[in-house]
């Protein structure tokens, strides 16, 4: 591991910045591909598209999220990790709210017809429950 972080290390301030913003933009591409790949699987399966979204899509797009939490970790870099984890649930629900106001025009929850946005924010709530005593 600590090869890894002397060759990014020495790596120019140019050439990081440019690989992180690439990085960026293959992540952004790939996301939006991934909600229409979901869309496509849940249409040809029959399978809720609430369900495939709540599970197949909250893994898929959590990975580089926890890839970058336990790189960060083994490396002994806890601030990062824990920063990295605050962060990306801050950024979430700014966007959420940013979209609220600029795209949809109303809350996110006068959308559901159906009990399973609801249903999925309980079990959200229990297993946050359930982490925080242990």
């Amino acid at each position: 591991m600590s090869e890894i972080i002397t060759y990014f290390q020495q790596l120019p301030l140019y050439i990081s910045v440019s690989v992180f913003f690439g990085l960026t933009i293959v992540i952004w591409i790939a996301g939006t591909f991934l909600v229409y790949l979901v869309d496509a699987i849940a249409d040809k399966t029959k399978i809720a598209k609430a369900f495939l979204g709540f599970v197949l899509l909250a893994v898929i797009t959590e990975l580089p999220e926890v890839v970058t939490t336990m790189t960060a970790a083994a490396s002994n870099n806890a601030q990062l990790a824990l920063n990295n984890m605050f962060g990306g649930i801050s950024l979430q629900m700014t966007l959420l709210v940013l979209a609220d106001i600029l795209i949809a025009q109303k809350t996110l929850t006068s959308f559901p017809r159906k009990p399973t946005p609801v249903i999925e924010g309980l079990f959200l709530i229990i297993s946050k429950r359930l982490i925080n005593l242990t």
